[in-house]
């Protein structure tokens, strides 16, 4: 959605986002010259000045918002030199351009119009917007790196926010029955790599379970492994009923119809259930803990990842 910047007597300066406006991912002649020349001249502007300009101020903040939703705390409270600001640096990493358009003449004006040349812009820095300006092609491309790098999400952001995930799934679960869950974590590695939580309010179990697997936590291998495999869910309903609320201490049953995934405790009872085929609070797969032979449910469900990095 494109949005007026500001205009003069010769131009109106509009809002793009980048994608918004090239027709293609390398963009035309055209279209570079009038990135480049929008470009100079919003970077030439001053923020202090364009900060001043209430309506200036407040089109860049809707721009923005409706444009960018990661900005919607700078759109709604941040202060209008920060929104200037903010803009500027959208311009020169290149997410957004600026582009001049040429502005509509008043009734009985001559176009182009005679006589002297305008007055000066009060843009102060900014001269000659119709100049053909050749940009380099280093220039671009570090212009268009800029962009990339400000708007993906790199892998080690994603790869720190699964961990984060798994390690909260793996806590949880540890807290609700550390003799039957440490055996499964401990053997896919996870216990080696996020650690374990505060069990000092669990000795007693913590030794049942060095008594059944070791000492060595981080090589128990007593409880069967399980591997995650989609399976076509059977009708339009989640039925609990046909996952059987007892097995085999230490193992993992999938539901045929459903796909949960049920861990069996040390007493045989559930432990933990994997939900994959619905949505709970937004969770989607989620991860119920059992405490006492009842489910937790509501705000109490556990976020997880079926992948072990």
């Amino acid at each position: 959605m494109e949005t007026e910047l500001r205009a003069d007597s010769w131009y109106r300066y509009m809002l793009y986002r980048r994608e918004a406006y090239t027709r293609s991912v390398i963009a035309s002649d055209e279209e570079r010259l009038a990135i480049e020349a929008g470009r100079k001249f919003a970077l030439a502007a001053y923020a202090d000045v364009w900060a001043d300009d209430a309506d200036l101020v407040e089109r860049v903040r809707h721009f923005l918002r409706d444009n960018f939703h990661w900005q919607e705390r700078l759109a709604k409270t941040g202060s209008a030199l920060e929104v200037v600001q903010t803009l500027q640096d959208m311009v020169r990493g290149g997410s957004v351009v600026v582009i001049p358009e040429r502005a509509t003449p008043a009734a009985g004006l001559a176009w182009p119009p005679g006589g002297p040349a305008p007055a000066a812009s009060l843009f102060w820095g900014v001269e000659n917007y119709d100049a053909a300006l050749d940009v380099p092609v280093m220039e671009r491309y570090r212009a268009q790196r800029l962009r990339f790098e400000a708007e993906r999400t790199t892998w080690s952001e994603a790869s720190a926010m699964m961990d984060g995930i798994n390690e909260r799934f793996m806590h949880a679960a540890v807290l609700a029955d550390p003799v039957g869950t440490l055996p499964v974590f401990a053997k896919a590695g996870w216990v080696s790599k996020y650690g374990l939580p505060d069990l000092s309010g669990y000795g007693a179990a913590i030794s049942e379970a060095d008594d059944r697997v070791g000492s060595n936590i981080a090589l128990l291998s007593e409880a069967s492994p399980f591997e995650y495999r989609p399976i076509e869910p059977i009708g339009d309903t989640f039925d609990l009923a046909k996952t059987p609320n007892r097995g085999t201490p230490g193992t993992w049953y999938t539901n045929p119809g459903s796909g949960q995934m049920r861990l069996y405790g040390t007493d045989g009872g559930a432990a933990v259930d994997l939900d994959f085929d619905h949505s709970h609070n937004g969770l989607r797969p989620h991860a119920h803990n059992w405490n006492d032979g009842v489910r937790d449910g509501g705000n109490d469900v556990v976020p997880f990842s079926p992948w072990n990095q």
